[in-house]
């Protein structure tokens, strides 16, 4: 019944400072603007950013996160950014501390998926493959500090591939490489910051080797906190979530 709503959530920009800035935002808002002026209802303006945080908090069950600062990774097919993160009034205060100098991790996948000849996006393709290799091929690991580059991993994943090497097992090497650098630079990022919590947003977070690997990697070091399958990849429920917390708090959990 839409005489029940109360309030218009809408991701208004990429990332939550005020430079942020692309195009495709602008439909969004606009919908958002007739909806709220129809029915003469306020509008919560949120980042594409901060959706991805509520959506991983409110999917990995950890609302405690709410009221403390923790790391993030957000990994998808655009982003590879190693986030401090602080819940404030309206959002969250998101810094980028480190992330990759070239290549994100999803296009590192993307472009090795198709020279495979997979579909694009390749994600889930890669790594159904990757399950059914026997063994890894071995692909070069390029970190310094809390900053990745993939574009030289990729570029041996392309020899290997004209080399004719086996498929599945380039797949399980590149996933691989993509896990253990992440896992580098959060060694370092908890080191540096001495912060315990740790959540991985974004589409390439619901692969399944990676969250194993990480998983187990910090066992006893760190809380690695993922967000569910279907609420890592983009999708609205976080900025609804955003807009329902600070209509009823905590409540939104229940």
């Amino acid at each position: 019944d839409i005489r029940n709503v109360n309030v218009i959530s809408v991701s208004s920009k990429p990332r939550p400072v005020n430079d942020s800035y692309m195009p495709v935002f602008l439909s969004g808002i606009g919908f958002a603007k007739v909806i709220a002026e129809t029915l003469q209802i306020p509008i919560k303006y949120y980042s594409h950013q901060e959706g991805h945080m509520m959506a991983g908090i409110w999917s990995a069950g950890v609302r405690s996160l709410l009221n403390r600062n923790f790391l993030s990774f957000h990994i998808s097919g655009g982003t590879t950014e190693l986030l401090y993160v602080n819940r404030i009034e309206n959002g969250f205060d998101i810094k980028i501390i480190g992330g990759t100098r070239d290549l994100h991790a999803g296009q590192f996948i993307d472009r090795v998926g198709v020279s495979l000849g997979l579909p694009f996006p390749s994600g889930p393709y890669l790594e159904k493959m990757a399950c059914e290799a026997e063994k890894k091929v071995r692909i070069p690991i390029s970190t310094q500090d809390l900053w990745i580059n993939f574009s030289g991993p990729e570029t041996h994943a392309q020899r290997l591939i004209s080399k004719g090497e086996n498929p599945n097992e380039i797949a399980l090497g590149v996933i691989n490489c993509i896990s253990v650098s992440i896992q580098r630079v959060l060694e370092s990022a908890v080191n540096q910051t001495g912060v315990r919590d740790i959540l991985m947003v974004g589409g390439v977070c619901s692969n399944k080797i990676m969250k194993e690997y990480l998983t187990g990697s910090f066992y006893g070091k760190a809380n690695v906190y993922f967000a569910q399958p279907e609420f890592s990849t983009d999708n609205a429920v976080g900025i609804a979530l955003l807009g329902l917390y600070n209509m009823v708090g905590s409540g939104v959990f229940k």
